[in-house]
């Protein structure tokens, strides 16, 4: 069961944005996007695929709500509306990807993106929210170390480095104690 078709209403939602029918057109595709995830996540997860397929389903429920309030939010951020249609849409293909991904450099790339874009969508908030954001980046780089650590040093550095590059990696993306600090 190959997930890559799950991907192209994220495109069609990246090729909206331009449009006069943005708002409407990007939360239609996202909509179709959270339901793409779902099926392909739930079918994964009654097939005992596994955990990432769990998440999948998960992400697509929450991209599935949130895809009817799109509009209404975006109509509230006019100038930043064209940025946000196109950083979500990747935010969101990121996130399903790193579900998806095998460990490794794949899911470095996809993690690091979902980080990045995650900041830039932060800083597209108000002004006030440039202190989350780069309480957020730092946080990101630090979660991003931990994982090279453990992947990268795989079979190079003896397992504790490797658990704990995990739970440094892991442990500040879910604000675990003590890495809890960068949450605003």
């Amino acid at each position: 069961m190959s997930p890559l078709w799950t991907f192209l209403p994220l495109v069609l939602a990246l090729l909206s944005a331009g449009t006069p029918w943005r708002f409407r057109g990007l939360s239609l595709f996202l909509g179709m996007a959270g339901l793409a995830w779902g099926v392909l996540g739930g079918m994964g997860w009654a097939s005992g695929l596994g955990a990432p397929y769990l998440y999948l389903l998960l992400l697509g429920a929450l991209t599935l709500g949130l895809a009817p309030y799109l509009p209404a939010y975006l109509a509230h951020h006019p100038r930043e509306a064209h940025l946000y249609g196109l950083l979500l849409p990747l935010f969101l293909a990121s996130m399903a990807g790193g579900a998806l991904a095998s460990p490794g450099l794949g899911f470095l790339f996809l993690w690091e993106g979902m980080a990045l874009l995650g900041y830039f969508l932060i800083t597209l908030e108000e002004p006030n929210a440039l202190a989350g954001a780069r309480a957020f980046f730092l946080a990101s780089r630090l979660s991003g170390a931990g994982l090279y650590l453990a992947f990268l040093g795989y079979g190079h550095v003896g397992a504790d480095w490797v658990w704990a590059g995990l739970l440094l990696g892991f442990g500040v993306k879910a604000a675990l104690f003590p890495f809890h600090a960068w949450l605003p």
